[in-house]
């Protein structure tokens, strides 16, 4: 899939610094760490391990601890901030 094309695969930890396109409050501050993610600009991942920009696709794998997090607060926050692609993955059904 990403062979030949500047994209690249990044897992966690990453921060994720979600670009002006959602409007910052103090329950999101836009900083998100997802499971896996693919960046098709890499020049914006920082050597610390940052990324400032929009990812093309963001996958969470979800977690008792995380699922509503993953299913409801990012959801909504990746809709706002321009996300292309938005994958939830459910260990529980196959």
């Amino acid at each position: 899939m990403l062979k030949g094309s500047p994209c690249q695969v990044l897992t966690a930890p990453l921060d994720v610094y979600l670009k002006e396109h959602a409007e910052r409050s103090s329950e999101d501050s836009n900083v998100v760490q997802p499971d896996i993610m693919v960046v098709c600009d890499s020049e914006n991942v920082t050597a610390n391990g940052k990324y400032k920009e929009t990812p093309t696709l963001l996958v969470e794998v979800l977690s008792p601890s995380t699922r509503s997090k993953d299913m409801v607060t990012k959801l909504y926050l990746y809709m706002r901030s321009g996300i292309r692609e938005y994958w939830i993955i459910d260990p529980d059904i196959r």
